[in-house]
């Protein structure tokens, strides 16, 4: 769980969509779960050994499934007035504000059935550039990072709020800079 900063506000929390995030679970294992049975079944007619072998990927299997439901148990998407983040059962990502470079919204088959959305944050992840050295130079290239809110209801507004959180965010950055810069230097 993310620690909140002394002036930090939560402006909208949520968690996912359940059906729409566990899609594959349901659709995917009986599918791979039928088609595992007749290769096993296949397996252990030629060889009788493959049974051990079937029992441990099975349950290598059930144990995956059981994950992916408890990821979903616990993930939580969170808006601040300062930074987007979310916390899952592995651990969490978290975005400042200023950093958000653009939002928007996706919305698949399944997402538009459930009324789901997924709301992408792009944003700036200054500790990873790429450096091209060329003949006149040295060229760095800051990439922007997706991560997205999967499974959400009210996707518009979430995006709209994280909009303004930017926005706003990324104005106090420049009255600050504005500020810094026309203070006389001690040295004059």
């Amino acid at each position: 769980m993310v620690q909140l900063n002394e002036d930090e506000k939560v402006l909208w929390s949520g968690t996912p969509l359940k059906m729409p995030f566990l899609f594959g679970v349901y659709i995917g294992a009986p599918i791979g779960f039928s088609l595992f049975t007749g290769l096993i079944y296949v397996a252990v007619a030629l060889q009788p050994s493959a049974f051990f072998f079937a029992a441990i990927i099975l349950g290598l299997l059930v144990y995956s499934l059981h994950l992916k439901y408890r990821d979903w148990k616990t993930t939580q998407y969170t808006v601040t007035n300062q930074r987007v983040f979310f916390d899952t059962m592995i651990g969490y990502d978290v975005v400042r504000a200023e950093d958000i470079r653009e939002v928007y919204i996706k919305t698949g088959l399944l997402d538009r059935y459930y009324g789901t959305s997924r709301v992408f944050v792009a944003y700036r992840d200054f500790q990873k550039t790429t450096e091209y050295w060329k003949p006149h130079g040295k060229i760095i290239v800051e990439h922007d990072y997706p991560f997205f809110l999967c499974s959400i209801k009210d996707a518009r507004e979430v995006k709209d709020l994280i909009e303004q959180v930017a926005a706003q965010k990324q104005l106090e950055l420049k009255n600050q800079v504005l500020l810094n810069s026309n203070k006389p230097s001690p040295n004059k």
